[in-house]
């Protein structure tokens, strides 16, 4: 793995809007909704799934899109809703109430 990945990727999992920002820059991952979206769901550079879950939670626009963006990446076609729930859930988690 390349070395701007780890340390985008660290980043991420300290200050979530600094590691995207930091890996759009050094074009890691391109600036769409749907390319960011895809590098989370794909976590191919050791981000943390808490970490995920809290970006994902965030209020400030650009992450508020890029989750809508990652809900809209699912099919859910032909699975019950326990399979769904499992399906969506396995690459992040949810934020406690506390944190958000």
């Amino acid at each position: 793995m390349e070395l701007s990945l780890i340390k985008g990727g660290s980043l991420f999992n300290r200050k979530p809007s600094k590691g995207i920002e930091f890996l759009i820059n050094t074009k890691k991952v391109g600036n769409s909704l749907e390319e960011v979206a895809a590098f989370l769901k794909n976590n191919t550079a050791g981000l943390s799934e808490t970490v995920i879950g809290d970006y994902l939670g965030e209020r400030e626009e650009f992450a508020l899109r890029v989750m809508h963006t990652y809900v809209d990446s699912f099919n859910f076609k032909s699975m019950d809703f326990g399979e769904a729930i499992r399906f969506f859930l396995r690459g992040f988690r949810l934020p406690g109430e506390h944190r958000k």
